[in-house]
C-alpha cells in the first residue's frame, strides 16, 4: 500500500511524537510544570492542581478546562495596555511575579494583587 504525502503527513501530526512535541510546546505559556521527582505529575500554576502527565490531559485541560482559561484571560485582560509582563510567571516554576515594567517592581500575579497595583498611586503616576 503506497502513502499519499498526504496521509503521510496526517499519520505524523496524529502520532505520538508530535502529541508529545506539542504538549511540551505549550505547557510553559500555560504554566504547566513538571514536578520535581515524579515523572507522573504535573502542576498547573494558575489553577493550583495536579494534573496527570499524559497528552491528552494537558490538551484537555488547557483547551477544554474553562477554569484554567477563565483564570488566565482575567489576568490577561487585566494587564493589557498596563505595561506588566507575565512571561517569567507563565515560564518559570518558581517565580510567582508578575513585572511592572513602569514601576519596576514585581506584583504577585493574581487578579486581585494585579488589581489593586494598576489602581494604586505609584502606578498611576
Amino acid at each position: 500500500m503506497e502513502f499519499t504525502f498526504y496521509e503521510f503527513i496526517q499519520g505524523h501530526i496524529n502520532g505520538p511524537r508530535h502529541g508529545r512535541a506539542r504538549s511540551m510546546g505549550v505547557q510553559p505559556y500555560n504554566s504547566i510544570f513538571s514536578v520535581e521527582g515524579s515523572d507522573d505529575v504535573l502542576w498547573c500554576k494558575i489553577c493550583q492542581v495536579y494534573l496527570e502527565n499524559y497528552i491528552e490531559t494537558i490538551f484537555e485541560h488547557v483547551d477544554e478546562d474553562k477554569e484554567h482559561n477563565v483564570r488566565l484571560s482575567k489576568i490577561l485582560r487585566l494587564i493589557e495596555g498596563q505595561n506588566i509582563t507575565i512571561d517569567a510567571y507563565l515560564t518559570n516554576p518558581t517565580e510567582d511575579k508578575a513585572t511592572c515594567n513602569k514601576c519596576s517592581t514585581g506584583v504577585s500575579c493574581n487578579v486581585d494583587n494585579l488589581g489593586r497595583h494598576i489602581k494604586g498611586k505609584q502606578h498611576r503616576k
